[in-house]
């Protein structure tokens, strides 16, 4: 609850600026160039034609999102589909350890992100994070703000803001906050979390001079229960209450249900500072009675400065250590009862590049090249106690350049490719190359190919744990080694994707049953082969998504061969058309595969049990409602459990029961 009141006060603020600042649309100019909307973006789930401009009947409303530096844009999606998709905690590919914003693996492989040698497991709570790679920047002749809000009773709530405007026509900010806590259904597995973000992007008034502004934070708490002594509980009628089941960690600390002696915290502060000026050719285009003109910029040789600063924290504290719980690395006997296991580290990121970049050709065809230099400089401290007791400097050199063409319609070619070498310092040998070649083949398809290849240091928290009664010491690793190709066939008029991706992994690093991250052996081969569908007859909407996925070893990580998500709803038009409704089943299958093991200690999982996970596919139901700017949904969710016990994927962690779910989506222009 204690989120709420700030998050109020900041819509109260908003709401304030924007009656303060609000732009007459009809007096402004646009410096970006009018661009079809792409209909290939993933974020516009069904290309809809419902779209902003049908929410407020304004004509002349201009909202949309672009990354830096890109001239595509991305109108925000509007459509009821995309309602569900705000449970990120239940989303498709991915499992936790049974509550909300805990600590979890995709269940589809995913690339790791490179940047060279990194002081975080980046995965391990992503979906629940602003993506600090990939910053949205908008533009809009309107103030615009998005609150949403969702609960489960008094024992998870979130809630979250969004607002954008342009403070001058070639000035915009936005923020976006949000903030979640949930109890869970388990004693002792609490967890919070709070995020928000900043971005600001300016532009002169001739256009020459752009100044690209993001900022992040992540902060997560999870308290730490062990897991639930057995899973022989779950089928008793006397633990139907699930707080009532005992848990591996707790028991013996004589502390209350909803205190954990073991808690896990993060905290990841990320700026980005990018200045770029540029010099180039001013075109004039007159109107078809020559009785007025356009001045057009085209930037031809661009000069860019970007700065990053990344301050990452991480507290692990145990203040009832349990001799057992320690075990596998090491015996405990000599701690008191009064004694505790504490570890802490801190990751500092000074990044600074410095490029050149040319755009040839005209209008809608231009390509760029970019090459530059970057010094990368890294501070990764580990504490026993109050005091630093470890720290290691780094810092390397990088070249890194792309040639990029972006396509503005669908019929145009689209390429990207991107280099990024460190040639200093222990990351020395440290590359990336990616590129990807997409390209429209009139109205009836859309082929995209892509490839990378990765070498890549070992995460510093793979290398070495440093706690204040022992350590775990790893420094052996080698580099792992990543080969991607793969590619998609889009066919937009019957709404189908066929894709498919092939990994071969070498040295493929993963946390072992003696508590030690390892290179793998032999090489790891992972195929996925996929297709989505969206079908539409009358009121009736299906959305299919089936993925073929192959492992040549499951004893290094285990994942489901297929995992299959079937959509079925109603959408239509309740009172007088007054009431858009959306409702239906989401169907979720995967075949079973190992359960991983959970370790609290490293904040990792281990894929070396034998236990599956269960054959009962995940089955929710969901109502969405719209009435122009105002969405909401009521959900009942995993329906499967009031037939069966709960499902777990990780060992000894199982899904909460049956539970009701609702919120809303408000969406504001001043």
């Amino acid at each position: 609850m204690r989120f709420f009141i700030p998050l109020f006060c900041v819509v109260t603020l908003c709401f304030s600026l924007a009656s303060a600042q609000g732009i007459n649309p009809s007096n402004q100019s646009n410096n970006f160039n009018q661009q079809p909307f792409d209909p290939y973006n993933q974020e516009d789930t069904l290309n809809n034609t419902d779209t902003m401009r049908t929410d407020w009947s304004e004509d002349s409303v201009i909202i949309y999102s672009y990354l830096k530096n890109s001239q595509v844009k991305n109108e925000l999606d509007t459509s009821l589909f995309s309602m569900a998709d705000h449970i990120v905690s239940e989303q498709f590919g991915w499992a936790h350890l049974g509550n909300f914003n805990s600590a979890g693996q995709h269940l589809l492989y995913q690339l790791p992100t490179f940047e060279g040698k990194l002081g975080r497991n980046e995965q391990i709570y992503s979906p629940y994070l602003f993506d600090i790679h990939r910053p949205r920047f908008y533009h809009t002749n309107l103030p615009y703000s998005e609150f949403s809000f969702f609960a489960i009773g008094q024992n998870q709530q979130q809630a979250s803001i969004l607002h954008t405007q342009n403070v001058r026509p070639n000035w915009n900010f936005s923020f976006d906050l949000m903030g979640n806590s949930s109890e869970g259904d388990f004693i002792r597995q609490k967890t919070q979390q709070f995020s928000g973000n900043f971005t600001s992007h300016y532009i002169s008034p001739n256009q020459r001079y752009n100044s690209f502004i993001s900022l992040f934070f992540n902060s997560n708490q999870q308290n730490e229960n062990g897991g639930i002594v057995s899973e022989d509980y779950l089928s008793q009628d006397a633990f139907s209450d699930r707080q009532r089941i005992p848990t591996n960690i707790g028991e013996q600390a004589n502390l209350p249900d909803d205190k954990s002696p073991i808690t896990q915290r993060h905290r990841d502060f990320f700026f980005d500072w990018s200045n770029n000026y540029s010099v180039g050719v001013v075109d004039t285009f007159y109107s078809d009675d020559s009785t007025s003109y356009q001045l057009s910029y085209t930037p031809r040789l661009i000069a860019e400065h970007q700065f990053q600063w990344r301050n990452y924290q991480y507290l692990y504290e145990d203040k009832r250590p349990n001799d057992e719980f320690y075990n596998p690395i090491i015996n405990l006997t000599d701690l008191s009862f009064n004694d505790s296991i504490y570890s802490k580290r801190n990751w500092q990121v000074i990044d600074n590049q410095f490029s050149l970049a040319g755009n040839f050709g005209k209008g809608s065809k231009q390509l760029k090249l970019k090459g530059g230099v970057g010094l990368k400089n890294q501070f990764y401290k580990q504490y026993r106690d109050i005091e630093e007791n470890n720290s290691s400097s780094l810092w390397g050199t990088y070249v890194f350049g792309n040639i990029t063409k972006e396509a503005l319609t669908p019929q145009e070619w689209d390429f990207n490719l991107q280099a990024q070498l460190f040639f200093t310092g222990e990351e020395a040998g440290n590359f990336q190359i990616k590129g990807k070649l997409e390209k429209g083949i009139k109205d009836w398809a859309h082929l995209a190919i892509h490839a990378q290849q990765t070498l890549q240091s070992p995460s510093w928290y793979q290398q070495k744990r440093i706690f204040n009664v022992f350590e775990i010491d790893n420094e052996s690793l080698q580099n792992e080694a990543i080969t991607n190709i793969g590619g998609s066939l889009k066919i937009p008029k019957l709404k189908l994707t066929a894709f498919t991706n092939q990994y071969f992994i070498q040295q493929m690093i993963t946390l072992q049953e003696d508590w030690n991250y390892k290179n793998a052996g032999e090489a790891v081969y992972i195929s996925q082969i996929g297709i989505r569908n969206q079908f539409k007859t009358g009121i009736l909407y299906l959305h299919t998504e089936g993925i073929y996925q192959e492992l040549n070893d499951q004893n290094v990580v285990s994942l489901p061969t297929f995992l299959i998500k079937e959509r079925i709803r109603i959408e239509t038009y309740i009172f007088k058309k007054a009431l858009l409704i959306n409702t239906g089943f989401d169907v979720i299958w995967y075949t079973p595969f190992k359960q991983s093991q959970y370790v609290p200690l490293l904040n990792d999982f281990i894929h070396t049990s034998e236990k599956q996970s269960s054959k009962i596919p995940i089955i929710h139901f969901n109502l969405n409602f719209k009435v122009k700017g105002f969405r909401g949904f009521a959900s009942v969710q995993h329906l499967q459990h009031l037939i069966s016990t709960n499902q777990s994927f990780s060992e000894l962690y199982p899904y909460r029961n049956t539970y009701f779910i609702f919120g809303f989506n408000w969406r504001l222009l001043k």
